[in-house]
């Protein structure tokens, strides 16, 4: 591809408010993988059958795939255009979450989230920013992009640890639900239900 013709951005419809929403959620979402499976890491290892050394491996694997092709993902974004590569980001981190939550043990699970919402995120990251740069006409309104984006990831960074937290807690009081009632305790194995990612 010829990345003289992806620099120049495309006569668009596009608003800097109406870019600015999914390049927020964008960062939201890698800065809350990046912590969401800290709080979880006993019920997930009990899920999959593993040990908590194996779950913390994994989500250290995602943290160095996710550094490691951080700025390869920068040098990619320049080769291959922004929005492209925005999308494709997109792509391989949706298969990624898609993997993980389905996971039945420890290698699918570092798959999914370790490798490939690794390489999602590293993919996401770079062009969020220069999108937004694009999109705004002015000084100001970059300026309120990029603090509504850094805002998005730091707000992903803290509710990481809060929400999986909470669906813990409620998965476990959830699964015990059966035993607490009377006649429904016979299937508590069918029943029960698990943390996913």
């Amino acid at each position: 591809m010829n990345s003289t013709l992806n620099q120049v951005p495309r006569a668009s419809t596009a608003t800097p408010q109406g870019v600015l929403l999914p390049l927020a959620l964008a960062q939201f979402i890698c800065s809350y993988a990046a912590s969401n499976m800290n709080v979880a890491i006993s019920n997930i290892a009990t899920d999959l059958g593993t040990t908590v050394s194996g779950v913390q491996t994994t989500i250290a694997v995602f943290t160095l795939t996710m550094a490691a092709l951080m700025i390869p993902g920068s040098k990619l974004t320049d080769i291959l255009g922004r929005t492209y590569l925005f999308r494709r980001g997109l792509l391989v981190y949706g298969v990624g979450a898609l993997i993980a939550a389905a996971a039945p043990g420890l290698g699918i699970l570092i798959l999914g989230y370790s490798l490939l919402e690794g390489i999602g995120t590293a993919l996401l990251i770079p062009p969020v920013y220069i999108l937004a740069t694009v999109f705004s006409p002015d000084l100001t309104s970059r300026a309120r992009a990029f603090g509504a984006i850094s805002a998005a990831g730091g707000i992903g960074a803290a509710a990481g640890p809060l929400v999986g937290g909470i669906i813990t807690t409620e998965s476990v009081s959830l699964s015990t639900l059966p035993d607490k009632i009377p006649g429904l305790s016979d299937g508590a194995d069918a029943g029960a239900m698990s943390v996913g990612l």
